[in-house]
């Protein structure tokens, strides 16, 4: 290997480094190599074919948090790094994925923060409106969950029945939350003086 070369593996394992210190990992680390094979195929005492190939290979290893990931690639033009780096960052990060009992008890306080909303903008007293459209609501919403939770993390029906009518619940205390704060900003009706 010249030493062309090897420096252009130097400043790939730097760059590499540079890009996840970047991106936020704790610890990186990189190993960057470059194959080359000669391949001659001889057919009766002959050279029939005669191929070159150089290779390169990155492996970067990413620690985040507490957790490790790796990630190799073939490339080492500075696309193929950074492509490398970002698709190294999805298997660090921990994603929330609302699904089974976390889910629901997720929407709970959605349904609360709906009903004051709705509570404040719309105009009048309000306060039953937004429980009758969270009743609605809870239909779909449990759907969507017990659709996106896999097998053998379902919750039991109860849990369902009982965050449906929570949520409900919530969205009726957030109307009358929303109405008590529209009411703060209607002007206090004065009793006129008969003469």
């Amino acid at each position: 290997m010249d030493a062309g070369s090897a420096s252009d593996l130097l400043a790939s394992a730097e760059q590499a480094l540079a890009l996840m210190q970047r991106q936020g990992f704790d610890h990186a680390q990189v190993s960057v190599s470059r194959h080359q094979r000669h391949e001659l195929c001889v057919a009766h005492n002959e050279a029939s074919l005669l191929r070159s190939a150089l290779s390169g290979k990155l492996q970067l290893a990413g620690l985040l948090d507490g957790r490790r990931a790796d990630i190799e690639g073939s490339d080492l033009d500075a696309q193929s790094l950074q492509a490398l780096v970002l698709g190294l960052l999805p298997r660090l990060i921990y994603s929330f994925d609302p699904q089974g009992l976390s889910g629901l008890m997720l929407s709970v306080p959605i349904f609360f923060v709906a009903g004051i909303v709705l509570g404040i903008v719309s105009p009048g007293k309000t306060f039953v409106e937004p429980a009758a459209g969270s009743m609605l609501a809870a239909g779909p919403t449990l759907a969507l969950v017990a659709m996106r939770t896999p097998e053998g993390f379902e919750p039991t029906v109860l849990a369902y029945i009982v965050c449906a009518v929570m949520g409900v619940m919530m969205a009726l205390f957030g109307a009358f939350v929303g109405e008590k704060v529209q009411m703060l900003g209607r002007p206090i009706p004065t009793a006129k003086k008969r003469a």
